[in-house]
This record gives C-alpha cells, structure tokens and sequence, in this order.
C-alpha cells in the first residue's frame, strides 16, 4: 500500500510515523507541506498525517504501530 505522508523538514515524529509504516508494509511518499500554502494551513499544526490517497482517508497524529495497523486492516 503506497501512503502519503504530510511532513515538514526536520520532523521527528514524521520520521518515526514514517518508520511505523515501513515496518507493516507501507510505501511512504513524502509531502512537504512548506511548499504548498493550502496544505500548510490544512496540515500545519496536525502533522504528521498518513494519507490513503486511494480512498481519501487520513489518520492523525499520535499515531503508534497498534492504531496504525488498526487503522491499515479498515476497509477503504
């Protein structure tokens, strides 16, 4: 599954949400929101964000291993 992954530079809990998602099988694109000012004001203070861009769907910040493979096993 290819999720995206609203983050900004130097995001540590983005690189960690990041890593979560690798280890349960996920490919990670990365989207910086600083270069996009409707994504910054939609994002800005809810990174990081996983994005399903097939189905739209989004989970949130804290994200850990069990929410996001909770989160993965929901039907689109």
């Amino acid at each position: 599954m290819r999720l995206l992954l609203y983050t900004r530079p130097d995001c540590e809990l983005c690189d960690a949400v990041a890593a979560i998602a690798r280890s349960l099988g996920a490919e990670i694109e990365p989207v910086d929101i600083t270069e996009d000012i409707g994504l910054l004001e939609r994002y800005g203070t809810r990174i990081p964000v996983l994005r399903d861009p097939d189905s739209g769907r989004e989970l949130d910040f804290p994200i850990d291993h069990a929410k996001l493979a909770a989160w993965l096993d929901e039907p689109s």
